[in-house]
């Protein structure tokens, strides 16, 4: 009985950094061969790219790097950005889970009730600003990762 391979097969082991041989120069061990795969000859593979949909089609090579380059003779701490829409709308919504009002200096009288909500507001600010932080140095780090891979 003979076998079947259908030519979104092949072109998916292609696009899967398959080679057509071993013999092939980009061939990789851990990826395979066709030959190998569907235990052809050299010429059944021959034949097999004379197919008019297979045709010139190449192995593509995998998009995925196998590190990260991280550029460590810079620093980035004192780097001050505005804050992202996220982080305001996330410290509007502490801010407002703690019902707290932002008050002007002149009304500000000093009682039991009012110290609590500046106190209340205050950290509600540390922790905006603890999120603002982590978020900058997330965007930081992905903007040198970018500009490191060329993006």
């Amino acid at each position: 009985m003979q076998k079947q391979i259908t030519v979104s097969q092949i072109l998916e082991d292609l696009e899967n950094g398959m080679t057509r041989t071993p013999s092939d120069k980009r061939y990789n061990s851990e990826v395979g061969s066709i030959m190998e795969k569907y235990n052809l000859t050299k010429y059944e593979v021959t034949l097999l790219f004379k197919n008019e949909k297979l045709k010139g089609k190449k192995t593509k090579q995998p998009k995925e790097l196998s590190f990260v380059l991280v550029d460590d003779t810079e620093t980035t701490e004192n780097v001050v950005e505005e804050p992202s829409p996220e982080i305001i709308e996330a410290g509007n919504s502490l801010a407002k889970k703690l019902n707290v009002g932002i008050l002007e200096d002149s009304e500000v009288e000093e009682t039991t009730e009012e110290v609590q909500e500046v106190e209340q507001f205050s950290e509600v600010v540390e922790e905006f600003n603890n999120i603002h932080d982590a978020t900058v140095t997330t965007e930081a780090t992905e903007e040198e990762n970018n500009d490191q891979l060329g993006w």
